[in-house]
């Protein structure tokens, strides 16, 4: 790998590390491939798993947000956790974690015991990513951060091109249970690697850890997906929507204000009064609503509509992903020329547009009319990505690089279980499901609602420069 592998620095915890860079890449590069590969092989077997576990249309959705709710509510935590214990320690642990649960999702019996396992998978993911990237982050240093994190987002683009075809194929194949199973010899190579890249932990520090805070958030979120998802099957005045809705807003706001408050909370105060660090993250949020809302619906609607297998679908998605892996390295160069701002206009512009043509011709059986707008939001994503990563880790000083890193990470997965709940809810309203259970008639209602997050992510945007 590249870079001097005898060079070392103190990180953020006071424990001396090996830091070349091309090793913390190949470490942050396995753990996001491992990550997004799950997401996006799990999406491409969503109907075999409703069919085999005999589950509802209406309950796949937590086979996804099971995952992201603790995945997104503990990524703060899991950066706390390596500060306090080692980020070495941690992110090994995490690891082991994530491949045991990965092989308890390959093993569930039913809906239910694979939803708990789904759960447990994502608690173990929050200690990979933040702690993965924010030494890979040190280790670049500021001045590369942009264009390191693009050529990071092609690395995982492997996994986003791989994951819908390899998907496909696995189910088609083998069946469903081995795209979990496909985890566990990543983990081990990452671990390994980890082992050799990064030295031994010395003291960390002695930070309270802000578990009130980690368990408001995800009680929180949880709660609003569930008031989001079920009021189509419900109703908007039934008990359960309105308790679940008014408790989760509830409990939204007196995280917000823990967060104010406390000293030590998951997000240092510092980072929450600086104004390119929140309006980023607002970014990240509702521009991952829209891709992963996308993500969820596209492999079922493909399988359908073109009465295709998973693998069919798969190799259809295969142009909308392979963007990632060409355009995301690209984005970081540009936007090291131009600046970070252009490029990020663009790409959520394109982002858009896309989506709103899929709308367009949504139910058309020409795959002509799904591929020109499925290249052109995967352009703008690809572009937009790394760019407003880029953005909410320049807004942190050294001392709280990781929460940063924590903060993006879980705003992503929130942004994106927030996004699967509202277009799930959206398909319910406008929908009509076919015999496979699968709703075709609301899919231009759905493209639209991911189109119009992007708008969103537009409009909040920090356009203006850094206001600390």
């Amino acid at each position: 790998m590249g870079g001097d592998p005898g060079r070392v620095v103190r990180n953020l915890s006071g424990v001396v590390r090996a830091t070349s860079p091309g090793w913390m890449l190949a470490v942050a590069a396995l753990a996001s491939i491992m990550i997004s590969l799950d997401l996006l092989i799990v999406a491409t077997s969503l109907l075999t798993i409703r069919v085999e576990l005999g589950a509802a249309h209406d309950q796949l959705f937590w086979v996804v947000t099971a995952y992201a709710i603790p995945f997104a509510s503990l990524l703060l935590v899991g950066a706390r956790l390596g500060d306090r214990f080692g980020p070495r320690r941690m992110l090994v642990t995490g690891l082991l974690g994530f491949a045991g649960a990965s092989l308890l999702c390959g093993l569930a019996p039913n809906l239910a015991f694979l939803v708990g396992a789904r759960a447990v998978q994502g608690s173990f993911g929050a200690l990979v990513i933040p702690l993965a990237i924010s030494l890979l982050v040190e280790s670049v240093g500021p001045m590369r951060t942009t264009r390191t994190l693009g050529f990071l987002e092609a690395l995982t683009g492997v996994a986003t091109v791989a994951g819908p075809v390899l998907g496909g194929i696995v189910t088609t194949g083998l069946g469903w249970r081995w795209v979990f199973w496909l985890n566990l010899p990543i983990a081990v190579v990452t671990v390994v690697v980890c082992l050799l890249a990064v030295r031994a932990d010395g003291p960390g520090r002695r930070e309270p850890i802000d578990l009130r805070g980690a368990l408001l958030a995800a009680t929180s979120a949880a709660l609003i997906v569930l008031a989001v998802a079920t009021r189509p099957i419900r109703g908007p005045l039934d008990p359960l929507v309105l308790v679940s809705g008014v408790a989760g807003i509830v409990l939204g706001v007196l995280f917000v204000r823990h967060l104010r408050r406390t000293p030590n909370g998951l997000i240092p105060r510092v980072l929450l009064r600086d104004r390119q660090f929140t309006r980023a993250l607002l970014t990240t949020l509702a521009l991952f609503a829209s891709l992963y809302g996308s993500v969820y619906f596209l492999a079922q609607y493909f399988q359908v509509l073109y009465t295709t297998d998973a693998a069919g679908a798969g190799l259809r998605l295969l142009p909308w992903t392979a963007t990632l892996f060409v355009v995301a390295p690209l984005a970081g160069f540009v936007a090291e020329r131009v600046g970070d701002r252009p490029v990020l206009l663009v790409g959520l512009i394109l982002q858009a547009l896309g989506m709103g043509l899929l709308a367009v011709n949504a139910g058309s059986t020409d795959y002509a009319a799904a591929l020109v707008p499925l290249v052109i939001a995967g352009v703008g994503a690809s572009a937009a990505i790394p760019v407003v990563q880029a953005l909410v880790l320049g807004a942190a000083r050294p001392a709280t690089l990781a929460a940063a890193s924590g903060a993006n990470s879980s705003a992503q997965e929130l942004g994106g279980a927030l996004g699967v709940a509202v277009l799930v809810g959206v398909l319910g309203l406008t929908g009509t499901a076919t015999a496979e259970g699968v709703v075709v008639d609301g899919m231009r209602w759905v493209f639209l609602g991911s189109a119009v997050f992007a708008l969103v992510a537009i409009a909040v945007a920090p356009w203006s420069r850094r206001q600390a």
